[in-house]
């Protein structure tokens, strides 16, 4: 897999680019790069060049988060995992209980799968579990396992959503 970013209808950021190749997502762009939609543009030097995707390759967008991984299936790009970062705050859950909080996910549907986990590792007392309970939409409950209250507030979480 190759570092890459996602140019949708705007190529304006290319000339900054620092990876080797990006990938055009958009159903129309913008000249210098109408006709090149879905296409992968790689990088040679200072001089980039479209071509087309092979069938089963795995592009890694990187750049803005979230992180997205897209595989080609046939002919068209079909989003494949998502690992997004998100700060919840969940307030004073008291011993036993759990509050939940939503997140947004753009792509996620009730038919993918869904993780989630502290993002430092260390859940201080605190379970936590995710599910997607709309389209684009994950749900995160954090469930207190000890017998006191803790306040969850600014829980930095990291979510995987998989096909």
């Amino acid at each position: 897999m190759r570092t890459a970013r996602a140019i949708v209808n705007d190529p304006s950021g290319i000339s900054g680019l620092a990876s080797d190749q990006v990938f055009i997502g958009g159903t129309a762009c913008v000249s210098p790069w109408t006709g090149y939609e879905g296409k992968v543009i790689t990088r040679f030097g200072s001089i980039w060049k479209p071509r087309d995707p092979i069938a089963g390759e795995i592009i890694v967008l990187t750049d803005p988060d979230p992180m997205e991984e897209w595989q080609r299936v046939g002919s068209a790009w079909v989003l494949k995992r998502v690992v997004k970062a998100v700060t919840l705050s969940f307030g004073a859950i008291a011993g036993g209980a759990s509050a939940t909080q939503t997140t947004t996910v753009a792509g996620a549907t009730t038919a993918n799968g869904v993780f989630v986990s502290p993002a430092d590792g260390n859940d201080a007392g605190i379970e936590f579990r995710a599910s997607l309970t709309a389209a684009d939409t994950v749900t995160v409950r954090a469930i207190n396992r000890t017998a006191g209250s803790i306040t969850a507030d600014n829980q930095a979480l990291k979510l995987l959503i998989a096909r």
